[in-house]
């Protein structure tokens, strides 16, 4: 018969639905924290290792992903600004097309005011 072993984290992390599924301790032989889903890794602090699970460890299962979770943030952000900024040469297109037309119209205007002037002072 095997006895149970009991561990505690000294910081747990859960999921979504509540589960622990990850969590911190000290381990004394080596003088370091360790971050029990990356166990080759140790930590100087604790905060260290939590700041390493917050950066880099999956939150739904606690598991070390390949990509910096902020890096992936700032992907999706420069992703949404390229868009933002596409939908903004959009609308400077069709406000500069506004423009030409307008900018058209008043040169047509200006060019009949101007014979409209001249024959004026033609008749005179």
């Amino acid at each position: 018969m095997t006895a149970e072993i009991k561990f505690q984290f000294a910081t747990a992390f859960r999921n979504s639905v509540g589960t622990e599924i990850a969590g911190t301790w000290f381990e004394e032989e080596i003088g370091a924290w360790r971050l029990s889903t990356v166990p080759i890794r140790s930590f100087p602090t604790e905060q260290d290792a939590i700041a390493f699970y917050r950066g880099f460890c999956d939150p739904e299962t606690g598991l070390q992903t390949h990509a910096f979770r902020t890096t992936n943030a700032l992907i999706s952000s420069l992703k949404q600004e390229v868009e933002r900024a596409a939908a903004l040469k959009e609308k400077r297109d069709a406000l500069l097309a506004e423009f030409r037309e307008a900018l058209g119209a008043q040169r047509e205007a200006a060019q009949t005011l101007k014979r409209t002037v001249s024959r004026s002072d033609q008749t005179r």
